[in-house]
């Protein structure tokens, strides 16, 4: 398989060493500052509005408690997500790759196994021969 020959595969792998590596910085530095950045954002804006909203009341502390309650159902779900869709990737890939194994690569291990036997068998024809000279 040319996908797993060592030539081919180190620099696949260092060039997705590469790849990933800045791509990880580049979310690290610029996009989850700007996340983060906004959700502040969002979270001051929500209690100035609740404060202007409620004044003297105390269904601030309400409103921001059902803020945060929503802000962390919606990473549960984001996370349950994430882990099923890894799951079945993963099932799906283990999956395939047995059936392929199990499809193509049982005949071509046959005729494998035929054509080493055919070989083995033409030296001992040829050893025989030669020793009875």
């Amino acid at each position: 398989m040319p996908q797993l020959d060592l030539m081919h595969f180190f620099t696949q792998f260092f060039w997705f060493s590469i790849g990933f590596t800045f791509l990880y910085a580049y979310l690290l530095h610029n996009v989850v500052p700007t996340i983060a950045k906004n959700l502040k954002f969002r979270q001051k804006k929500l209690e100035l509005l609740a404060n202007d909203i409620n004044k003297g009341k105390d269904g601030v502390s309400d409103l921001l408690g059902i803020y945060d309650n929503l802000i962390f159902r919606s990473f549960q779900l984001w996370k349950s997500n994430i882990s099923s869709l890894t799951e079945h990737g993963n099932s799906w890939f283990s999956t395939n790759v047995k059936n392929l194994n199990n499809s193509n690569f049982n005949a071509a291990n046959k005729e494998y196994l035929k054509a080493v036997g055919e070989q083995h068998y033409r030296n001992l024809v040829v050893k025989s021969f030669v020793s009875k000279k």
